[in-house]
């Protein structure tokens, strides 16, 4: 009887057959349910293919199927993961991630596996988990691999397939348990990994054409999202040189700065440069800035060594467009001789707006406006001449202590460079288009200034980063801020 009228009936009559007809319906319900819940589970099918178990949907990855594989190991990393261990196989449908014990004996590249597990959803893509791995033989990673783009990557599509990239190689960095080479493909960066190996040197790569072939794997957000992708080879032999590096970097004819990134039909991929210059500013292990006769250049660099201003130095590093100006990326560098600072060129904030100024060693004189000195790069928001702009500290440490007050002049000394609006100038005939400017104040370490202490609000000398409570004098120009010895 249908629940609806087990409730009429009671609330018709409140007789003895009507509970018993209420009785029998709900009995007979249940028993329909019970012969539901004892009917068997279709069982699923074993998926026997790299392809098939890599393409399923979310929602079937997490039904659990059973999978077993015969596969080639393509790359095997206990130490990527700490939930288990990596390993990425190929068969003849494509590749597929499995997720192997802590505890696997290791697998070879081109060993030949037998892989017992069931389907998961994985981080990002369908993975093989739960899996019993065993070598049952020797053959070869895939004699073939198609070359793809970093745009390509990124689609998602070759997730976990055996791939080759054609680029430069801008460094090698060395880990406990891996090696790592970032490489430049043509239209973007990525980053290489595989098993750190005593006595395997990577490093005469640097700045090196080269093919490498690898699995392809993402970089991922909690939601399952790819924000990046990266390669996993398995050792050198993946690793074929199509033009050597230079054996010598500082052996490289010496460019002008000026000259980098100019018209050249010849430029496939982007080598190394040598430039020389004198240090305007140093934020050590991030940033050095030079200028030599024909303009300046700030390089991104992981080198920590201590420079003073005016230091002559001799760097390398691979050039790539800045905001305004060429930088150098991966940059060394080495100090050839002393010498007296780079003075400091005095300008309107209009003029440095121009762009005429970018990466040089600019002084300019303006008032606070606003301040942010808990950031990691303590910034100052400066008005000057109709125009805001920021200048900013390398770390916190630059401004301990220092508590300047809204509405102060200070005269800035420091690495200009002008902020370009990008849609105007792409609308454009497509010369640069500003829409403002900045600036990168000196590191502590380059401060080579004395100054007077006379009382007033604390400033930025015309010499270097420091600060000191200069005097205050009205001329016939208005407030004078900083004064120096």
């Amino acid at each position: 009887m249908p629940i609806e009228n087990c409730v009429t009936a009671r609330s018709i009559s409140r007789g003895k057959h009507a509970l018993v007809l209420c009785r029998a319906g709900i009995l007979a319900l249940l028993a329909a349910f019970a012969g539901v819940a004892q009917t068997p589970a279709t069982p699923l099918n074993t998926i026997t293919t790299a392809r098939a178990a890599h393409d399923l949907s979310q929602m079937e990855a997490s039904r659990g199927w059973p999978v077993h594989l015969r596969a080639v190991a393509t790359y095997y990393d206990p130490h990527v993961d700490q939930r288990h261990g990596a390993l990425f196989v190929h068969d003849a449908t494509g590749g597929v991630f499995v997720a192997t014990p802590l505890d696997q004996i290791p697998i070879p590249a081109g060993a030949l596996v037998d892989i017992q597990g069931v389907s998961e959803p994985g981080d990002y893509a369908p993975i093989v988990g739960h899996a019993a791995v065993r070598v049952i033989g020797q053959s070869h990673v895939p004699l073939t691999a198609p070359r793809v783009s970093m745009t390509k990557l990124l689609t998602g599509a070759e997730d976990g397939q055996w791939v080759e990239l054609e680029g430069v190689v801008r460094s090698v960095a060395y880990f406990d348990r891996n090696t790592i080479i970032s490489l430049a493909l043509s239209d973007g960066l990525i980053r290489a990994t595989t098993i750190r190996v005593k006595g395997q040197d990577y490093d005469h790569l640097v700045d090196a054409k080269i093919l490498i072939r690898g699995a392809a794997a993402p970089l991922f957000n909690k939601r399952r999202q790819m924000v990046g992708a990266r390669l996993f080879f398995p050792d050198l032999s993946a690793i074929v040189v199509e033009e050597k590096a230079e054996a010598d970097a500082y052996a490289l004819p010496v460019r002008s700065i000026a000259t980098l990134l100019r018209f050249s039909s010849k430029v496939d991929l982007q080598h190394r440069v040598r430039v020389c210059g004198k240090v305007t500013l140093e934020w050590p292990g991030r940033s050095l800035c030079i200028q030599d006769d024909t303009g300046g250049l700030c390089a991104n660099t992981a080198q920590t060594t201590l420079l003073r201003a005016g230091d002559m130095v001799d760097m390398v590093g691979f050039p790539a467009a800045g905001e305004s100006t060429p930088t150098l990326l991966g940059a060394g560098f080495r100090r050839v001789a002393g010498g007296p600072p780079v003075p400091a060129v005095a300008v309107t904030a209009k003029q440095a707006f121009s762009g005429d100024f970018d990466a040089r060693l600019i002084q300019i004189d303006g008032q606070l406006i606003g301040q942010d000195l808990e950031s990691g790069d303590p910034e100052l928001v400066m008005s000057a001449g109709g125009f805001v702009f920021r200048a900013l500290f390398p770390n916190g440490k630059a401004t301990e202590g220092v508590a300047w007050s809204i509405g102060s002049r200070l005269r800035l000394t420091g690495i200009s460079f002008a902020q370009l609006d990008l849609e105007r100038t792409s609308m454009a005939e497509g010369s640069a288009v500003t829409k403002s400017f900045r600036m990168m104040l000196a590191s502590p370490a380059m401060s080579r200034c004395s100054a007077r202490l006379r009382g007033g609000p604390p400033c930025i000398c015309s010499c270097c980063w420091g600060w000191y409570w200069p005097s205050l004098w009205w001329g016939r120009f208005g407030l004078r801020c900083c004064e120096t010895v």
